[in-house]
């Protein structure tokens, strides 16, 4: 141990997270000690990981977020099922209207199941499109404040790998909320150690794109109506 009892340093190049010896593992074995470390120890796994790997890292963030996703589709099309049969005193009364309840059955089945099945069909895709764009953003405040030093592949890596933890969407209910607070937990620790630099810079850079969302939204609701109410002509004037 270096003098003053301080811990070594990283390696230089890092160490490879146990998802990228899964051929060696398992997959379910590695998936999980890596997001075991992910959500646990953030600091501990992003100062040493490998950030040469972000393809892994990647992969790793869409196999999690296409579970939680699809478990928790699954959940809802039951529910939605389950609360269909709740309806049967409303279809009876459509059938005494002369309303064919079944026909109304029919199509309620088949816009739900192919909704779901859409939305089942289009997760991974969505989840690659969002882990890139989020580590663009982060990338990007993060340069604006010279704390990227590692360069795209570091803040990649730590995305992807934080982005694992979206599985817990599967939870019902509340996985989504505790998700995206876990998320962000871990992306910031991720950011600070990845890059050797300091949290505030890894705290703005994953808040200011959900700071901007908002800003964004809040102008929409004040310009759209006022936009809608300008382009309404005058009604007639009465002498």
């Amino acid at each position: 141990m270096p003098p003053g009892g301080a811990p070594p340093p990283p390696p230089a190049d890092g160490e490879s997270a146990p998802w990228v010896r899964r051929a060696h593992l398992g997959w379910l074995q590695a998936f999980g000690q890596t997001l075991k470390l992910v959500a646990f120890e953030p600091s501990r796994f992003f100062r040493l990981v490998k950030v040469s790997e972000s393809g892994s890292a990647v992969l790793f963030g869409v196999i999690g977020a296409t579970v939680g996703t699809w478990v928790s589709l699954l959940f809802s099309y039951f529910t939605a099922t389950a609360s269909y049969s709740m309806m049967e005193g409303f279809l009876r009364q459509m059938q005494e209207k002369g309303v064919d309840p079944q026909a109304f059955a029919w199509v309620f089945k088949q816009v739900t199941g192919a909704a779901f099945a859409l939305q089942a069909l289009v997760t991974p895709l969505l989840a690659v499109v969002v882990i890139y764009v989020a580590a663009a953003l982060f990338h990007l405040v993060l340069l604006i404040f010279r704390g990227a030093p590692r360069g795209f592949d570091g803040t990649l890596t730590v995305v992807g790998y934080a982005y694992g933890i979206y599985v817990l969407t599967a939870l019902p209910m509340c996985g989504g909320l505790v998700a995206v607070v876990w998320f962000a937990v871990a992306a910031i620790a991720g950011l600070t150690e990845a890059h050797r630099g300091k949290t505030w810079k890894s705290a703005l850079a994953v808040f200011a794109p959900f700071l901007l969302l908002c800003l964004a939204g809040c102008l929409a609701a004040v310009t759209i109506p006022a936009l809608m109410k300008a382009s309404v002509p005058p009604g007639p004037t009465s002498l």
